[in-house]
């Protein structure tokens, strides 16, 4: 699921992803890729590594005790950003380069982040 956001304060914000592999299992690494729709910035995020160039955001796990995600497996990430103005949910997400499927997109509610 994702929670967009899970706190407000200033121009800052929270957001959590829970990744669930819906597609064969993920042994070597994978990366999440999304895009702030409203010039939003990372701060930070964890437990794996995050980046941003542009409006793009790379989440990328390698490390042994979380390169592997099972077939129905989940596993969550979490940051803070920065907005200025309007602060909509990214719309689409790729993990390993596979359009994910997203439902429950409505207000502050979760959305299913779902490999394919």
């Amino acid at each position: 699921s994702y929670t967009w956001p899970t706190w407000t304060g200033g121009s800052g914000f929270g957001a959590s992803i829970d990744i669930k592999n819906t597609g064969a299992a993920i042994t070597n690494g994978w990366t999440l890729v999304f895009s702030f729709p409203n010039g939003q910035t990372l701060q930070n995020g964890w437990p794996v590594s995050f980046s941003q160039s542009g409006a793009v955001v790379t989440v990328a796990s390698n490390a042994d005790w979380n390169k592997a995600i099972p077939t129905n497996g989940t596993f969550n990430v979490a940051f803070n950003g920065n907005a200025t103005g309007a602060n909509n949910p990214p719309t689409a997400f790729t993990l390993n380069g596979t359009a994910c499927s997203i439902g429950n997109s409505a207000g502050f509610a979760p959305l299913r982040i779902l490999s394919t």
